[in-house]
């Protein structure tokens, strides 16, 4: 952060530690936050101080120095789930039943107080689901809508297992989007797997992207009608 870190000394916060895309400050009472530094464009990311709901990550207070701003938000202690997902995974272990259904009851209700203020989260995936230090699941790291080239967005959406293919054939980005996410999410949680994998190439003629869904193993469609009815009435 440089001399920048002067203007956060402005307003009360002194550095904890810091990382490569993690920069950690504590304010005048001990209370600990993260900051993230923002490009003076993206402005438009303060409608995320109004947000108020117990299971979305609290957002402080912008700070603005020259040409930068830097987003004061929460600090989450518990970490975030895919870290969760991964020591399962590798501890040959699984969530219980109780687990995964307060967690995805309480993600779709971060979900209705967004999409009833029109907001879309637009970076739904485990890595941006959050935990406090005693366990509260917040939803966090909002994604920021930029125009970038269709290479530069195949590229993006190649490298995640949670976009909705539909939105490779041009469909504007909605509400039902999130929900195809939120049912990948809830498969890896049951099954600690990821649900899809994409693999597309173009057609330099009319440069069309054709894609090629694997979908892992969702004939255990009939374990979760077993075993989480609940979930699948959200």
């Amino acid at each position: 952060m440089g001399n920048s870190l002067s203007a956060l000394k402005e307003h009360g916060y002194s550095l904890v530690s810091q990382q490569e895309n993690k920069i950690l400050v504590k304010n005048e009472g001990g209370d600990q936050f993260v900051i993230k530094k923002l490009s003076a464009n993206q402005e438009e990311s303060k409608f995320l101080l109004h947000l108020n709901h117990p299971h979305i990550v609290h957002h402080k207070e912008f700070i603005e120095d020259f040409d930068c701003l830097y987003l004061v938000l929460e600090h989450c202690e518990g970490g975030d789930l895919a870290q969760k997902i991964k020591n399962k995974r590798n501890g040959n272990a699984t969530f219980s039943e109780i687990e995964i259904l307060d967690w995805i009851v309480k993600l779709c209700m971060a979900l209705k107080y967004l999409h009833d203020q029109q907001i879309l989260h637009k970076n739904l995936q485990p890595k941006n689901i959050f935990f406090t230090t005693f366990g509260t699941i917040r939803l966090g790291e909002f994604g920021v809508v930029h125009q970038r080239s269709t290479e530069q967005q195949t590229t993006e959406i190649n490298r995640s297992s949670y976009v909705a293919p539909e939105m490779l054939n041009g469909i504007p980005y909605e509400e039902k989007i999130e929900i195809w996410a939120l049912g990948c999410i809830i498969y890896e949680l049951c099954m600690l797997k990821r649900a899809v994998r994409f693999s597309f190439h173009q057609i330099a003629k009319d440069s069309h992207y054709h894609i090629n869904l694997r979908l892992n193993h969702w004939s255990h469609m009939d374990y979760f009608s077993n075993v989480f009815p609940s979930v699948l009435d959200l």
